[in-house]
């Protein structure tokens, strides 16, 4: 009888010790406040989730994974070239000049002021981008796939051979934009200023919401 009682004890025992592996802490998440202006973010494995608060205008983030953090302040000239940002939060930054090339930012909250940066082969599939500021930046040949831009800016900006597929940019600025070579496809492209927009015969646009005269010289099909 007292053997059976010594291994009920046992197993109660373990079962305690099962239930406090699952029940394993919480990691906290990095978080980056005050002035980082010009620093190398390069190798660090501990910025998903991170949180950037002040300024990292200039900062290197060279192929960071950047899943889910987030910035507010300013990020002037920051390199985030083919780094990682599924999910990342801009949250009504100065990013103006900043370079994107290659980055994922599918998912991500894109809000603020984003003029001449470079955004060449990124992807920007489910983003929203709404009221933000795009002026004379580079989307050659970027990704926009459902993605959200409504009121947002793109006037002088480069989307050649960008692919636009099922995504909302009512009342946006395209003014002396160049969507040479680009793919418009299943688009609310309702209200869009086309002044002057560079286009080509290579420009496809297919089952487009055009209503007013956004592209009315390109013969959409």
């Amino acid at each position: 009888m007292k053997k059976l009682f010594i291994a009920f004890l046992l197993s109660l025992s373990t079962n305690a010790i099962a239930v406090g592996e699952i029940s394993a802490p919480v990691v906290e998440h990095k978080e980056f406040i005050g002035d980082f202006r010009g620093q190398s973010f390069v190798g660090r494995k501990d910025l998903r989730y991170a949180s950037f608060e002040g300024d990292i205008s200039g900062a290197n983030f060279t192929g960071c994974d950047l899943t889910g953090a987030v910035v507010k302040g300013l990020a002037m000239k920051a390199n985030f070239y083919r780094a990682n940002m599924r999910g990342f939060v801009f949250k009504n930054v100065n990013a103006a000049g900043s370079n994107f090339e290659l980055a994922d930012l599918s998912h991500a909250v894109v809000s603020g002021r984003f003029s001449k940066g470079n955004f060449k082969m990124a992807v920007l599939d489910f983003a929203n981008a709404q009221d933000s500021n795009f002026d004379a930046a580079v989307f050659n040949y970027a990704s926009l796939h459902k993605f959200y831009g409504t009121s947002a800016s793109f006037f002088k900006a480069n989307l050649y051979r960008a692919t636009i597929i099922e995504s909302v940019l009512y009342n946006v600025n395209m003014a002396l934009s160049n969507v040479t070579g680009a793919v418009f496809v299943n688009n609310d492209l309702r209200k869009t200023n086309q002044y002057h927009i560079k286009w080509a015969t290579t420009t496809y646009f297919k089952n487009n919401d055009m209503a007013g005269r956004f592209f009315e010289l390109a013969n959409p099909q």
